[in-house]
């Protein structure tokens, strides 16, 4: 299992009780999806986890009404972070960069630690909208994706350039693939060669509320079909087969050449190009998947608003 650092061990003393009715809304796997274990103990049932962050040795999600949790790997359970970043807007997206932590909320902009969660400090000078989507770090650069596009942060002056946007453009996802930059937006996927910036619509008439990639090719989750560009997204192909009908696709990842799924009703692993086939054994009947990452040799599966009933 890969060794939480030194700091998390300040949470061991904190008295969090986990939820007896715990239904579980996080689950890990350690064959690639094929079996899940429920890892929700310190995370309160009722919960949405809105992002799964991993890095500097640190596992954590966010969640949209009660903040921030780090996993402790020697006694398999959630602690809270000692301050949430904001007691009035939800954390929509979680990042760690360099020993900070980062945090995206729905109306508040972007906060930072550095100090291990017990203060805050926004940083929203530059930017032009406070909701935050998401956050990537690529070439140990800071992206946020928000509703009016894409900005990278200087942490020098601790100020947002605008990268990319338009009026009203929903930056939704952010992927990194070679030498292309991918956001998926409302309007569709834009792509940038990294060096020379220039970007350019990739795909149109289609709303992206997330985008990823597996080995060379490129995927669009859309609202309504997941597809996949094997060509960095000059053209494009369905890749439905063995998904259900109806429900969209919120995540995927790729761990050891195995791309895993994550749907509405489970957890799907790729079974040829196109097509998928379910791997939910462990996992509550009908669990949504809403949001998915590796951590070492870890799959992790997180779902917001899971209820058995």
């Amino acid at each position: 299992m890969p060794a939480i650092i030194a700091i998390v061990l300040f949470f061991f003393a904190m008295s969090v009780q986990p939820d007896d009715d715990n239904k579980g809304i996080i689950y890990f796997s350690t064959d690639k999806g094929a079996t899940w274990r429920n890892t929700s103990k310190g995370i309160p049932s009722d919960l949405g986890i809105t992002d799964i962050a991993t890095g500097d040795n640190l596992l954590g999600v966010s969640t949209k009404q009660k903040g921030i949790f780090f996993f402790d790997f020697q006694n398999e359970q959630w602690y809270p972070l000692p301050a949430t970043p904001s007691s009035t807007a939800s954390i929509d997206a979680l990042y760690f960069l360099r020993g900070k932590i980062f945090a995206g909320s729905q109306y508040e902009g972007v906060f930072v630690s550095t100090d291990k969660g017990n203060t805050w400090t926004r940083i929203n000078n530059g930017l032009s909208s406070l909701t935050i989507r998401r956050l990537l770090a690529v070439e140990n650069r800071l992206y946020a994706g928000t509703n009016e596009g894409l900005f990278v942060l200087n942490e020098i002056t601790n100020s947002w350039g605008l990268v990319y946007g338009e009026k009203m453009l929903q930056v939704n996802a952010m992927k990194e693939l070679g030498s292309d930059f991918y956001i998926g937006t409302n309007r569709g996927i834009y792509k940038a060669d990294k060096k020379e910036g220039l970007w350019r619509k990739v795909m149109k008439d289609r709303s992206l509320h997330n985008i990823s990639a597996a080995g060379t090719n490129i995927y669009a989750l859309a609202y309504n079909e997941l597809f996949v560009s094997p060509d960095k997204g000059n053209s494009w192909l369905s890749a439905q087969v063995g998904l259900p009908k109806g429900l969209y696709s919120f995540s995927l990842v790729e761990m050891d050449n195995t791309a895993v799924l994550g749907q509405w009703d489970g957890a799907y692993v790729k079974d040829s190009l196109l097509g998928w086939k379910p791997s939910n054994n462990g996992l509550p009947e009908k669990f949504p998947v809403t949001e998915l990452a590796t951590f070492g040799d870890i799959l992790v599966a997180a779902s917001s608003g899971w209820s058995e009933n």
